[in-house]
């Protein structure tokens, strides 16, 4: 069981991927990094501000489980055909930011495809990794 510890608003200073949608946050954008510990270890996730914005909605759906990008996945399929207004919005967006961004296998929200459009590998993986709090 993991364990929520803090949440900052920083700005970009390189590449990441949002761990919620995959969608790239390019040096210069606001995003929230969250610091959670559990399963022995901490670490750290990179959201893009929509996706922590739905946030609060997608845990509500999911009624308290931990939460993955496959929870959001589902949330926001389900919300754009069930749901209307503000709520059904959010999940639209979340829907074609996925869309728009590169494949992504979820593990470390280091990796992204040429085929999207852009490119991380500018970016040394072991820099980020350095950089982590």
């Amino acid at each position: 069981m993991s364990r929520y510890c803090t949440a900052t608003e920083v700005r970009a200073r390189r590449a990441h991927l949002c761990w919620a949608c995959g969608v790239a946050i390019t040096p210069g954008q606001t995003y929230q990094r969250q610091a959670w510990v559990g399963d022995g270890s901490a670490y750290t996730l990179k959201l893009c501000l929509p996706c922590r914005d739905a946030t609060p909605q997608v845990a509500a759906w999911s009624y308290g489980y931990e939460l993955a990008p496959e929870t959001y996945a589902e949330w926001a399929e389900e919300t754009a055909v069930h749901t209307a207004g503000v709520e059904q919005q959010q999940a639209l967006d979340y829907l074609a930011r996925r869309a728009d961004s590169a494949p992504w296998d979820g593990s470390d929200g280091l990796t992204a495809s040429p085929e999207a459009g852009y490119s991380l590998t500018d970016t040394d993986p072991e820099q980020l990794r350095k950089d982590r709090p």
